[in-house]
């Protein structure tokens, strides 16, 4: 949900594998707690506009945590699909907050919950309040150490916060981790991610090590050299002289067309994302 990225129609294939109505699913529920869930999942890949089942999935979550209160699971995804309400590019400081206490709330009851802090972070991640997830950074890691992505988290709270060292580190763990993940199952290194290595250029920047922020740049280009073959990839040395200002690893160049695009978490990095993110550095 926080990526603004589903494919509702193979959703709703699942769902008609458990049986071909809502009424025939429900009645494969053994409880009344399963059937909550279930009930909730119809909603948010029913019928309507995306805008309009998230919505319905909030409430419907929200309802679930109030009937069963000390279901942590029920709370964090509650949390999750406020923070799916909102739309792209509209803040809403009121509904973040709100996710982000009932995240902090669970973290409370259970300091390793990795759904809870994970979405806390997020909720703070709004530079104003980013003190306000600094519990949730300091643990997010260590909860989950083998999942780079909750390695870099972290830095969504330590960068706003000028907190570069906690920042690097951070970040030089969460891209470490993801390599380790490439060299055990064999993969290319285009699975690698550098969504947090983009991050990481700019915190190298902050600090001054304009040498090391220089090392990351050949990393993409050695990737992108694998993912689009050696002539494609050629070309994309001259990427760096449109960039005209890095915010927190994105930016928007003069290369006509061209802008940071959606990092692929969990998919891997295409040409065009590799480009992107080189562009950004």
């Amino acid at each position: 949900p926080l990526w603004y990225n589903e494919n509702a129609d193979r959703a709703r294939a699942v769902l008609g594998r458990l049986g071909t109505t809502p009424a025939s699913r429900q009645a494969k529920a053994a409880t009344a707690r399963e059937r909550g869930y279930l009930d909730a999942v119809e909603r948010l890949f029913g019928q309507g506009d995306k805008p309009r089942r998230d919505r319905a999935y909030a409430d419907r979550m929200a309802a679930l945590s109030r009937q069963f209160p000390d279901d942590d699971e029920a709370a964090a995804f509650h949390a999750l699909a406020l923070l799916a309400t909102i739309p792209s590019g509209q803040p809403n400081t009121d509904i973040s907050l709100k996710a982000g206490a009932i995240a902090m709330a669970i973290l409370k009851k259970n300091p390793s919950h990795p759904g809870a802090a994970h979405y806390a972070l997020h909720a703070f991640d709004d530079g104003e309040h980013a003190a306000m997830g600094l519990e949730a950074a300091r643990t997010y890691a260590r909860i989950a150490p083998a999942s780079s992505h909750a390695r870099h988290m972290p830095s969504h709270v330590f960068l706003p916060l000028g907190m570069w060292d906690e920042a690097v580190a951070s970040d030089e763990s969460s891209f470490a981790t993801s390599v380790d993940r490439v060299k055990r199952l064999g993969l290319s290194m285009a699975q690698a991610d550098f969504h947090s290595l983009s991050w990481l250029h700019y915190e190298y920047l902050q600090q001054g090590r304009f040498a090391r922020a220089r090392e990351l740049e050949e990393i993409v280009r050695k990737a992108m050299a694998e993912a689009a073959g050696p002539a494609e990839a050629g070309h994309y040395k001259d990427i760096l002289t449109t960039q005209v200002s890095v915010v927190s690893g994105f930016s928007r160049t003069m290369q006509a067309g061209h802008q940071h695009v959606e990092s692929e978490i969990g998919r891997g990095f295409s040409s065009t994302s590799l480009k992107s993110e080189l562009g950004s550095m």
